[in-house]
């Protein structure tokens, strides 16, 4: 889950979401991806005292993304954070170009290269790059590209498919043998 409040100097309202939502049961806490692009911009020692205050409810601990520059601040600068959620898809597509909302990974290619040196698990969202990519292309791409876990949108009456192409994904010989070795 990831609380929306502010990121305030005196994180109240912030921290007050996190306990509410460890109150209702959750077992993991993330920082929004809006809220750390904004902050590594403006505010990078925001994201250390974010995750910080998140850590301070003995649950695993996130950072998402939509750019990539954050991921790189928080390696770079150690953000004891436990995994990452991150934008990930090809550009293989007919509207990659035209920097349409369904473009959420600028480049997939260093991507591929800078999470080949992290060791936390990885979980790559918006991969059908809003329906342009079709969902066993997508699982190829992000599992046998370093991947961990992939949030997947779909309608209940996709399960069983997805399901099943998830498995046919999952055992291709460039997924089990892939570069990045697994985390999570």
């Amino acid at each position: 889950m990831c609380p929306i409040a502010p990121v305030t100097e005196d994180m109240a309202e912030y921290t007050q979401q996190c306990q509410d939502a460890i109150d209702a049961g959750v077992e993991a806490l993330y920082l929004w991806g809006v809220h750390a692009d904004e902050l590594v911009e403006k505010r990078p020692e925001m994201i250390r005292r974010t995750v910080s205050t998140m850590k301070s409810f003995d649950v695993p601990v996130g950072v998402a993304a939509h750019q990539l520059n954050v991921i790189e601040y928080c390696e770079r600068e150690r953000i004891r954070n436990d995994f990452y959620l991150k934008t990930f898809h090809h550009h293989n597509y007919p509207s990659a170009t035209l920097n349409y909302d369904s473009s959420w990974c600028d480049e997939p290619e260093k991507h591929i290269e800078v999470f080949s040196k992290i060791e936390k698990p990885w979980i790559a969202y918006k991969v059908m790059a809003a329906g342009a990519i079709p969902p066993k292309d997508a699982l190829n791409y992000t599992f046998s590209n370093g991947a961990d876990f992939v949030a997947f949108g779909m309608f209940d009456f996709e399960i069983d498919e997805d399901t099943r192409l998830l498995n046919e994904v999952l055992a291709q010989e460039n997924v089990t043998n892939r570069q990045r070795r697994w985390f999570g």
